[in-house]
């Protein structure tokens, strides 16, 4: 992998792995907005558009053909972002949010909605019960 890093998420579409986000050295100072994939095919690594909001501690899910990318956490505060991929056209486009920040949440797809499981609400540690679903439209 290209950028090393820790507290990423990562996704899978069109046979192409995506690694998006996490940090440097375990420390949430240090986010990054990297976004790479594996293409299976070729057995190279690519470089994408960046992730709009550098952050980790994040959960990802493919839906409907865009990775959608959730949650997180800095030195600051946890985000409520969710920002989705979309790799027919390599850019990203804003989702509403999450209705409180979240991050090293959980995620699954079922039924065409992705289920988003508990995270901690504060940086550094923390959990929570929390299940809340996100839908398109």
């Amino acid at each position: 992998m290209p950028t090393a890093r820790d507290h990423l998420t990562v996704s899978v579409t069109g046979g192409n792995l995506h690694a998006i986000g996490g940090r440097v050295d375990v420390n949430y100072n240090n986010n990054l907005d990297a976004h790479e994939s594996y293409d299976s095919k070729t057995g190279k690594w690519n470089r994408h558009a960046p992730l709009p909001t550098a952050r980790s501690g994040i959960t990802s899910q493919v839906l409907n053909g865009l990775i959608h990318v959730f949650g997180g956490e800095s030195g600051e505060g946890t985000f409520v972002e969710n920002e989705a991929y979309d790799p027919s056209n390599h850019k990203w486009k804003t989702f509403n949010p999450m209705p409180s920040g979240r991050h090293g949440l959980a995620s699954v797809l079922w039924k065409n909605q992705i289920h988003l499981l508990t995270g901690g609400p504060n940086p550094g540690g923390g959990g929570s019960n929390t299940h809340l679903v996100f839908k398109l439209n």
